[in-house]
């Protein structure tokens, strides 16, 4: 016989749509500037800092969200995707800069 627990439909996944975006674009945003200023030594390594500090608290922030309302399989595979944003926005970034010196 199934128990109670099995035999209960499992709650809408709400997906904040919102939120993801806002972070999406945040993460181009900072990989582009990022990428634009690689090649200004000091400006580069300051504002990557600054950045990897804004990223780390709007992660924790973004994960949190992601939890409460999302199964952890899905959360933790949009938790990644600001990263790999970040990444490809710095090296479109990068090599568009270079082709505009």
């Amino acid at each position: 016989a199934p128990t109670a627990a099995a035999a209960a439909p499992r709650p809408k996944m709400v997906i904040p749509w919102g939120v993801i975006i806002a972070v999406w674009v945040d993460s181009c945003v900072d990989g582009m500037l990022i990428g634009l200023t690689t090649p200004a030594k000091e400006g580069g390594l300051t504002l990557a800092v600054a950045t990897s500090l804004e990223m780390c608290f709007l992660g924790f922030s973004f994960t949190l969200v992601l939890l409460k309302t999302m199964r952890r399989r899905w959360a933790s595979l949009l938790t990644l995707s600001p990263c790999f944003l970040l990444v490809l926005a710095s090296v479109a970034a990068a090599l568009c800069s270079k082709n505009l010196q």
